[in-house]
């Protein structure tokens, strides 16, 4: 599918994947429509991609955890709707038992119930394009990830979603991609909610990260071919198929290498 011309609207659009991929979709000539909490770098994003060749560049402010910020957002976009990117996303790092409950809630409200909230409001906007819902998950969602069990729970519930979603979607028309890259060298880990006492541990940079730039090049790409899934991590490949042989044995060698680092 060619994109020159298509509204494509990101969520988390101010900043990591999300602000590189709307400035890959206005080099492609999409129009855009983007929503971030933060006003002022989602301003200087839009301008961005309106130099960079979208024809358009709408934004608002939006929490993807408050019915009424997504609901708003899609309405500004309009009865039609190519591409949905349902980007935005928080991170956790640290034990499970020392994580506060309002992270857990957080993580969870964000990534997994904000990512159905979204394909929900843009729904109706969806299906009159016959459009196309990129769900951005992670290899965390593949592969277990202690220090990042919550997180991981958030990325392994999309997993299942899509894959239970997709044929109902497809039958009107819609398609779903589920888009899971590993470690990406974004300020992301700089944002992760860390349980107390990890200090430093939390910020680390996950081996074998991708550059935002190789990432955003595939999740464009994914845009024009509407597959189902997308795996764009060498490494995470290595950890999906130690987990489908040994998957206890591949989260104790995880933990162990993690905590090394810590």
């Amino acid at each position: 599918m060619k994109l020159a011309g298509k509204l494509v609207a990101i969520t988390g659009a101010s900043s990591g994947i999300g602000k590189a991929a709307a400035l890959a979709f206005a080099r492609e000539g999409a129009r855009l429509a983007l929503c971030a909490r933060s006003e002022g770098a989602l301003r200087e994003v839009a301008e961005i991609a309106k130099a960079l060749g979208a024809p358009s560049a709408i934004w608002r402010a939006c929490d993807v955890t408050r019915d009424e910020d997504v609901r708003a957002f899609a309405a500004a976009c309009g009865p039609q709707v190519d591409v949905l990117v349902a980007n935005a996303g928080v991170g956790q790092y640290g034990e499970f038992l020392d994580t506060p409950m309002e992270d857990v809630e957080r993580v969870l409200e964000t990534n997994l119930t904000g990512v159905l909230r979204c394909a929900h409001a843009f729904g109706p906007a969806l299906v009159a394009a016959q459009g196309h819902v990129l769900v951005v998950g992670s290899q965390a969602g593949k592969t277990p990830v202690p220090l990042s069990s919550v997180y991981a729970a958030s990325k392994w519930a999309l997993t299942g979603w899509t894959r239970s979603a997709r044929p109902e979607l497809e039958s009107r028309g819609v398609a779903l991609t589920l888009f899971s890259p590993g470690g990406v060298d974004t300020a992301f880990r700089e944002r992760r909610l860390a349980a107390p006492g990890t200090g430093g541990d939390a910020r680390a940079r996950v081996p074998g990260s991708q550059s935002v730039d190789r990432v955003v090049a595939a999740l464009v790409d994914a845009a024009r071919r509407r597959p189902r899934e997308v795996d764009p991590s060498l490494v995470g490949a290595v950890g999906r198929a130690a987990n489908a042989l040994a998957p206890h044995a591949a989260a104790r060698a995880m933990l162990k290498a993690r905590a090394r680092r810590r």
